[in-house]
């Protein structure tokens, strides 16, 4: 604020030297404040008035100590004792009260005030209210909390593109440090066949436009892609002027990929259900035309009992997808011999191995194998490993079930020696959606979701399951662990015997 010029007492044309003190004090925007040095008020500009709520009358002649917290009344004696010294004190930030009782925060230079002898008789002080600027101080640093612990890289650009700063989340989503990368061109992590696109985008801030959720691809300091959606706003100075951009890029190369497989698993889905569907109407339609063999209408009835339970099966995994996904998968557990669940696995996966021709081998146990599980869910698992070995392996292969008692535990190993994979699958296999691109023209039909729920059964029976393969083309082996509990005759006994 600029100070009005005081009258000329002497009519000299030259203000007088206090006058203009006077008005400076009067027209500041800083509480100035004096005091003598037994902390006795002697003046209170207009500003000490704004700030700390009384008026000069109210405060003129009162102790400084109505402006101080009772717990900071011991700063004043600090103060006072630096003053009677000849020290000042400078940019002392602290917390004072209004009249209303609010605290505020403010920062003081506090000097010596020397009479015309040079002793010291009192302190004059300049005092700010710092609160805004604390404020913003808070603002900034929770900001800055904010951008520095993102999982999104969160960078800016001058409008000329070139990078003023760069989060640890950007510098782990394109490889490049803080250092490598401010100060140089965005180009660096924008693949050549996509630097028109940067045009595009600065001449849209340039505009004061804001891009939204823009998806595209970036390159990291390795030279691989990223899939990215992106956000880019206008930035702007304290006047108003466009001075850059802000961007924030989120990696969505697991939401494509995920994305992908869904896609992939509903043509799937679709192609495994129009097959059967073909195979009945056909069927179906045979069988009602005149003349035909009662022996060749059996056949047909019986190709479309054999495709409505083959779709009852797709249909059966996928509620059983479905409650996965929900939680709402329910075991039913019991005491049981693996045994009858063997066989029923077997049973229900008879007619692949025929129709394929593969040779199955079976070793058990000599003594029975008592579980805590539920059957349904237990023959589920065997018959959907045993599917997959028949699946995967090409017609005339072998596959082996061997079970054995292991201490507490029962193994459980389906080998073949089918198309095998690589070490990149081994636990791909066991998710949902996902399938090897040369398994699935390999094998013989269904969801690839039979892994999946393996594994899930599996682990809720408080088991595990293991893939191995020495390679393509060199068969695969799943092993799966189940605690085993004693026979139902023993724990008789011992009761008894107790």
């Amino acid at each position: 604020m600029t100070a009005p010029a005081p009258p000329d007492p002497a009519g000299s044309g030259v203000p007088h030297a206090n006058a203009w003190l006077a008005a400076i004090v009067a027209s500041s925007d800083d509480a100035i404040v004096s005091k003598n040095l037994d902390g006795i008020v002697t003046s209170w500009n207009p500003a000490a008035e704004r700030i700390f709520g009384f008026t000069a009358a109210e405060m003129i002649g009162q102790p400084i100590l109505r402006i101080i917290p009772p717990s900071l009344h011991y700063e004043e004696d600090h103060i006072l004792a630096r003053i009677r010294s000849g020290e000042r004190v400078d940019h002392f930030e602290t917390v004072r009260q209004r009249k209303d009782g609010k605290l505020i925060h403010v920062a003081v230079t506090i000097s010596p005030m020397r009479d015309s002898t040079g002793r010291i008789v009192g302190a004059s002080k300049i005092a700010r209210n710092i609160d805004a600027q604390r404020e913003g101080d808070r603002a900034q640093a929770t900001l800055a909390a904010i951008i520095m612990g993102s999982d999104d890289a969160i960078i800016s650009k001058t409008l000329e593109g070139i990078v003023t700063s760069w989060n640890p989340a950007a510098e782990r989503l394109y490889g490049f440090t803080a250092d490598e990368i401010v100060g140089q061109s965005i180009l660096r992590i924008v693949p050549p066949s996509l630097h028109a696109e940067e045009d595009y985008i600065l001449g849209k801030i340039r505009a004061g436009e804001r891009i939204d959720h823009f998806e595209t691809l970036r390159m990291r300091k390795d030279g691989s892609t990223v899939e990215v959606s992106i956000t880019i706003s206008p930035v702007r100075d304290s006047h108003g002027r466009l001075i850059g951009a802000s961007k924030i890029a989120r990696d969505i190369s697991h939401q494509r990929e995920e994305q992908r497989k869904k896609d992939q698993f509903l043509a799937i889905l679709a192609h495994e259900l129009r097959n059967p569907l073909a195979a009945i109407r056909y069927s179906l339609a045979y069988s009602r035309q005149a003349g035909v063999a009662e022996a060749e209408r059996g056949r047909a009835h019986a190709i479309a009992e054999r495709q409505l339970e083959h779709m009852a099966h797709l249909l059966d995994d996928l509620l059983d997808v479905s409650r996965i996904a929900t939680g709402r998968v329910e075991l039913k557990p019991r005491t049981i011999a693996l045994g009858p669940l063997v066989q029923d696995a077997l049973d229900a996966t008879r007619a692949l191995y025929t129709q394929r021709r593969h040779e199955l081998r079976l070793e058990m146990p000599g003594t029975a194998v008592w579980l805590d599980a539920d059957p349904s869910r237990i023959t589920q698992v065997l018959a959907n490993l045993l599917t997959n070995a028949a699946k995967y392996t090409d017609p005339g292969g072998r596959v082996e079930l061997a079970v054995a008692q292991e201490d507490d535990e029962v193994s459980i190993r389906v080998t073949d020696n089918g198309i095998g994979f690589g070490p990149e699958m081994k636990e791909r296999l066991f998710l949902l959606f996902n399938q090897d691109e040369r398994a699935r023209e390999r094998s013989a039909g269904g969801l690839g979701i039979g892994l999946a729920l393996v594994r899930e059964f599996v682990e809720r029976h408080g088991g595990r399951v293991v893939a191995e393969s020495a390679g393509p083309g060199k068969g695969s082996r799943f092993t799966v662990w189940l605690p085993t509990v004693a026979a139902p005759q023993a724990v008789a006994t011992a009761a008894a015997a107790g």
